[in-house]
């Protein structure tokens, strides 16, 4: 088992709440694949392994930032900070 199998378990999770339309727990689970990503770059860094290998699970999280939808259970600030996240911060963190 890799840290892989947690990012890859978050993003079945996450189809599959899209698909039942269940909004609260995409979010929920959207969050907790970020966290994982992090985790994971976290400690691929520390051991020296290449992170260029998350690009796949950041393109994911890029291609899918719009099941993360603007509600009152996810606020703007943390709706923008999941897109800066996707689109400016991550990019520059698996660069080579």
């Amino acid at each position: 088992m890799t840290h892989f199998d947690g990012i890859d378990a978050y993003k079945e999770q996450l189809e599959y709440f899209y698909r039942k339309k269940r909004q609260r727990y995409v979010e929920i689970t959207f969050a907790s694949y970020m966290e994982m990503f992090f985790w994971c770059y976290n400690r691929m860094k520390e051991s020296g392994m290449d992170v260029t290998l998350l690009k796949p699970y950041w393109e994911y999280m890029k291609n899918h930032i719009v099941y993360a939808k603007l509600t009152k259970s996810l606020g703007f600030k943390q709706w923008l900070r999941y897109r800066y996240l996707a689109w400016y911060k991550i990019p520059k963190l698996i660069q080579k």
